[in-house]
């Protein structure tokens, strides 16, 4: 069964044949049709050809083509159409060279039967409070931000997380987030980095100055004091010996 979004437009298309000859014949008798939704006996329509209703438009030769009939459903919730729901394009009046074909079913679709609402992803109509969430990736990593959190998808291996965790099954992403740490720069954790980071060794390599036993490293913007450290000094030759 085809599976539409509300507000959709949709069309089929039926041939009608004699039931003698099975030669494609025209639909007449002022034919119209009707849709019926899940076990409901309440009939959307009927629409004949000349007076559409709920939606639905009816066309009998399409195309000028005998037997060929086209049919219009405008799924709108104002036509009277509704998420979750299976409808069945039914004929309700007419006859094919004189025999009645009242009843035979011709179309049939429904309205948001997947388990997601693609509507409702690209805007979402509620929001999803994702607080103490952990959110298992595989291919995609999704970025967390806000106290409460909130999910973006991302295309490449970019991870913010506040307020959740998100744990990672592939290796890929092992490899992607190593290469994401060697490669931030320093002065975005630089102030609540510590000692025991790697940022310290990398603002080992910046600007830094000796007074007496001391050296002081700066940060990266070359004026802020990163960290102090003693120096161990040989007196008779002043070389320095080692760093604390």
């Amino acid at each position: 069964m085809r599976d539409v979004t509300l507000g959709d437009t949709i069309y089929f298309k039926f041939t009608t044949r004699a039931f003698a000859t099975g030669i494609p014949t025209q639909l007449a008798g002022t034919p119209s049709v009707s849709i019926y939704s899940n076990d409901s006996v309440t009939q959307l329509g009927p629409a004949t050809v000349a007076t559409p209703a709920a939606g639905i438009t009816l066309a009998v030769d399409f195309d000028s083509v005998t037997g060929l009939n086209h049919v219009t459903v405008v799924a709108t919730g104002g036509n009277g159409y509704a998420d979750d729901t299976d409808y069945y394009i039914v004929i309700s009046a007419g006859t094919v060279a004189t025999v009645s074909c009242v009843g035979e079913v011709v179309g049939e679709f429904s309205v948001q039967r997947s388990p997601v609402n693609w509507a409702n992803v690209t805007t979402p109509a509620t929001a999803v409070n994702l607080s103490a969430t952990n959110i298992d990736v595989d291919q995609v990593v999704a970025s967390v931000t806000g106290a409460v959190g909130s999910v973006t998808t991302k295309t490449g291996y970019e991870l913010a997380a506040t307020g959740a965790d998100l744990i990672l099954s592939s290796s890929t992403f092992a490899a992607a987030m190593a290469d994401a740490i060697l490669l931030r720069n320093a002065s975005n954790v630089e102030t609540t980095a510590g000692e025991h980071t790697l940022c310290t060794v990398i603002l080992a390599m910046m600007e830094h100055s000796i007074s007496g036993t001391t050296l002081t490293i700066k940060r990266t913007d070359g004026v802020t004091t990163h960290a102090t450290k003693t120096l161990t000094v040989n007196a008779a030759a002043d070389p320095i010996t080692g760093i604390t």
